[in-house]
């Protein structure tokens, strides 16, 4: 995955979707926060497994790609 993105889009769309991951997660998928580039942007995504948050974002993509990376509010924001 290679993109240009705004900052502060990612920044805003990753710790929004981080605040919904659960505390302590069984599963280790609900701890990440997945992120989508494609031709149209990025879509940051997270789960507690009852409720999902997708935000698209735009951004200039030049190569596709998916990613699950450490959902830590920490390490996101």
């Amino acid at each position: 995955m290679d993109l240009t993105a705004a900052t502060s889009d990612l920044t805003s769309a990753t710790a929004d979707a981080a605040r919904l991951l659960p505390a302590r997660a069984h599963d280790p998928v609900l701890s990440g926060v997945l992120l989508v580039a494609d031709v149209t942007g990025i879509t940051v995504a997270g789960t507690d497994a009852e409720r999902t948050v997708a935000l698209r974002r735009p951004a200039l993509v030049h190569t596709e790609g998916t990613v699950l990376v450490p959902g830590d509010r920490k390490s996101v924001v």
